[in-house]
C-alpha cells in the first residue's frame, strides 16, 4: 500500500499504520484527529473502508461495537457488495442511521503524459480563484466554503473561450480531491480527461500529496455522489443520521469511461 495513503487512513480511522497494513479487520471508536480528511458530513456515526481485502471501520462507540460483533470475520473484499451493504443498512437503522455515501477510491502515484497543444492552459492559485466565486458553471470544480479549502484551478481555453475547468480542494495535507466542469458546447472533446491528467500532474509535483477525482454514478431514483481517487485502492461508506440529502453531480459518461479505463489499467489492491 502507498505510504501516504496508509498514514492518511490511520488518521481517518483512528488507528495506526501497522493496523492499516495488517491482515486483520480494524474497528475503532471515532475521534476527530488532527490531519483527518475533512468533509461536510457533520458528526461521524460510522464509516468503513474495504482496503487490501480487509475492513477498516470507525464510529460511535455503540455502533462500532455492533459492527465489530457483526463483521469481525467478514472478508473485506466483499464488504461493499450490495448484499453486505444491505446488512449494514439494516443494522444501522436500529441506531437511527442510514448509509449516506458509498465511494470507490483510487490513488495516483505517478505523473502521466498529457497532450494540451490544442488548448491554452491557465493555472489559478490562491486568491486568483476568487474570480470564479459565485460562477455556477464551476460548481464541481470549486467549493468556496472554507473547508475543505480550494487550492488550485486549471482552465482549458481555446480562442479566448474557457471550455473546461478542473479544481482541487485539500481534504487534508496529504490528500486532495478534484472536481471538473466542462462547458456544454465542449463536451465530447476529451477536455475533461485532459484536465484530470493535467491537474493530477500539478498535484503530484507537491511533496507528500496524493490526488483524487470526483465522479458520479446514478441509481434508479437518485443521483448519488461517488468519489474515486486514481488508482483503485478500495471502497468506503459513511453513515449519516436521519434523512439523506443527495447533491446532484453532473458528469458526462465519456469522461467517466476514460478515467475508469486509465484507473483499471493500474489497479493495485
Amino acid at each position: 500500500m502507498n505510504e501516504i495513503l496508509a498514514k492518511q487512513l490511520a488518521i481517518d480511522f483512528c488507528t495506526d499504520v501497522n493496523s492499516i497494513l495488517s491482515k486483520e479487520n480494524v474497528f475503532t471508536e471515532y475521534k476527530q484527529l488532527e490531519g483527518r480528511r475533512i468533509f461536510k458530513e457533520g458528526e461521524c456515526y460510522f464509516k468503513a473502508a474495504s482496503v487490501n481485502g480487509k475492513i477498516v471501520a470507525s464510529g460511535r462507540k455503540d455502533i462500532i461495537q455492533w459492527a465489530r460483533e457483526k463483521f469481525k470475520t467478514e472478508k473485506g473484499a466483499w464488504f461493499m457488495d450490495m448484499g453486505c451493504l444491505h446488512k449494514v443498512e439494516e443494522g444501522l437503522l436500529r441506531f437511527q442511521c442510514r448509509i449516506g455515501q458509498a465511494h470507490p477510491f483510487y490513488i495516483a502515484t505517478e505523473k502521466s503524459d498529457v497532450d494540451t497543444k490544442d488548448y491554452d492552459i491557465k493555472i489559478f492559485i490562491g486568491d486568483e480563484l476568487e474570480q470564479f466565486r459565485g460562477d455556477k458553471r464551476f460548481g464541481e470544480a470549486f467549493i468556496f466554503d472554507g473547508l475543505p479549502k480550494d487550492e488550485i484551478g486549471i482552465g482549458a481555453y481555446k480562442d479566448g473561450r474557457l471550455l473546461g475547468m478542473a479544481g482541487a480542494t485539500s481534504d487534508s495535507d496529504r490528500m486532495w480531491q478534484i472536481g471538473i466542469n466542462v462547458m456544454p458546447e465542449a463536451e465530447g472533446l476529451g477536455i475533461g480527461t485532459m484536465l484530470v491528467a493535467t491537474i493530477k500532474n500539478e498535484i503530484l509535483d507537491k511533496k507528500d500529496c496524493l490526488f483524487m477525482v470526483q465522479q458520479c454514478l446514478t441509481s434508479r431514483h437518485k443521483e448519488l455522489p461517488w468519489e474515486q481517487d486514481l488508482f483503485l485502492h478500495g471502497q468506503n461508506c459513511i453513515a449519516k443520521q436521519s434523512s439523506i440529502r443527495f447533491k446532484e453531480h453532473r458528469c458526462k459518461c465519456n469522461i467517466i469511461k476514460n478515467i475508469l479505463d486509465l484507473a483499471m489499467g493500474y489497479m493495485f489492491l
